[in-house]
């Protein structure tokens, strides 16, 4: 029987990816789950900074995914906001890959039903 463990990050820091190429050296994919619009969280650069290393590591093979563009409580926003945090990050980061994002992270792991 075949396990699978699944491995994700997220907020997007800077020094993923080093975590990124190390997992890709040993064969392992993980998601990266990347907050757009800022340039750092709790004090530590992020990689928006730097979208061409979201770009590597997509083209390492691992996922990426939004963490919206500014990491808000979603709970909280007005529709246009929410709109706005969901589709500019998306189109970021799928600018950025040149792939379709598929995936999200909610921040702070809050959502409405």
């Amino acid at each position: 029987m075949t396990k699978l463990v699944a491995i994700s990050f997220d907020d997007g820091y800077l020094e993923y990816v080093r975590g990124a190429r190390l997992l890709s050296e040993l064969g392992v994919k993980a998601s990266f789950y990347i907050t757009t619009d800022l340039n750092a969280w709790e004090r530590k650069p992020l990689l928006a900074k730097k979208p061409e290393l979201i770009a590597e590591i997509a083209e390492l093979g691992h996922e990426i995914g939004s963490h919206t563009c500014t990491h808000r409580d979603l709970r909280q926003l007005q529709r246009n906001d929410l709109v706005y945090e969901l589709k500019h990050s998306k189109n970021f980061l799928e600018d950025v890959t040149g792939r379709e994002i598929l995936g999200i992270a909610y921040p702070w792991g809050f959502y409405k039903t």
